[in-house]
């Protein structure tokens, strides 16, 4: 279990704290009372699935042998304005290294599954993309 504490700091930001004593600020955005000056929490929710997502296909590529380079993503997050909620999570894996066909499909299975897109409600849209070197 990974122990995260966190501080309302006013001003609609709060400081997170994780055991590593790595320090996340966070803000409401722009669009909903906030500066935007850090990520906001629904910021952090997308953020999460897309780091998730490398980690996972990180680890499988790892046990089986596979180069995969250093892959980056871009998630683009469209949020509902009734409820105020993350609607569409779009993901998009790019790798700057050639990833062999027989191991596209694999990695993008597991990607699809890592534990941040399976805990995401079924009402969040989640589109996954890969771009090959």
């Amino acid at each position: 279990m990974t122990k995260i504490n966190g501080t309302y700091n006013g001003n609609l930001r709060c400081e997170l704290s994780h055991p590593s004593n790595i320090i996340i600020h966070t803000d409401a955005p722009k669009d909903n009372h906030g500066e935007g000056k850090f990520f906001s929490p629904t910021d952090l929710l997308a953020a999460s699935l897309a780091s998730c997502i490398l980690t996972i296909i990180g680890i499988r590529a790892r046990v089986k042998g596979i180069d995969i380079g250093n892959p980056s993503f871009q998630v683009n997050k469209s949020m509902a304005s009734n409820p105020r909620m993350v609607a569409k999570l779009k993901v998009e894996i790019i790798y700057d290294v050639p990833i062999p066909l027989e191991e596209r499909a694999y990695l993008e299975e597991e990607g699809r599954n890592c534990p941040v897109a399976l805990s995401l409600a079924e009402s969040i849209q989640q589109e996954l993309s890969f771009q090959y070197a």
